[in-house]
């Protein structure tokens, strides 16, 4: 089993003109991140890393605050974890609201999801979210702080919306700003 996903991993057969793929995706809790994230990696035969099952896995976090109920997480400590484990030469897909926020040494590009805001409200009561901690969320989702915070990192970035599923045809038309290089 592969130390960064209890999921799925899978090495990418590599050609010369092919480069590896390097891709977060990213975006608000409950906007469709990791069925986005898996979908991605079955589609392209690519690695696919749960940034948090990492972290929980090799304690990486900070502490676990009981009141938000999440995770504090240190950025700098996971950019170093992954920089010294992760192997540029594979492709791989990580799962993470903070994958806009890795360096361009571990992604070169960033999927933000979205999702209309009733039906996000919809999912994270589903998943038991207080009134605050959705409020929270809504918002970030209002502002696209993840969709700036990877402008702002000068990442290639696109959106895509994930309140329906898209079939692969349309996903992979979606994805073909970030895959040129390949």
């Amino acid at each position: 089993m592969n130390q960064f996903s209890k999921r799925r991993s899978v090495r990418v057969r590599k050609s010369s003109q092919s480069p590896a793929l390097h891709l977060a995706v990213s975006g608000t809790p409950g906007t469709g991140k990791t069925t986005l994230a898996k979908r991605i990696s079955k589609l392209f035969d690519i690695q696919y890393i749960s940034l948090i099952d990492l972290i929980l896995a090799n304690k990486l976090q900070e502490r676990y605050d009981r009141r938000a109920k999440t995770y504090d997480v240190s950025v700098p400590k996971v950019e170093r974890f992954l920089q010294k484990n992760l192997d540029r030469s594979d492709s791989y897909v990580i799962d993470s609201h903070l994958g806009q926020l890795l360096p361009k040494e571990i992604v070169d590009s960033v999927a933000v999801t979205t999702c209309k805001l009733s039906v996000l409200d919809k999912r994270l009561r589903r998943r038991r979210y207080s009134a605050q901690k959705r409020r929270d969320n809504l918002d970030a989702e209002i502002f696209q702080v993840c969709y700036t915070e990877s402008i702002n990192n000068k990442k290639k970035t696109i959106t895509i919306d994930c309140t329906k599923k898209m079939s692969d045809v349309a996903l992979k038309a979606r994805l073909r700003p970030l895959l040129r290089r390949r």
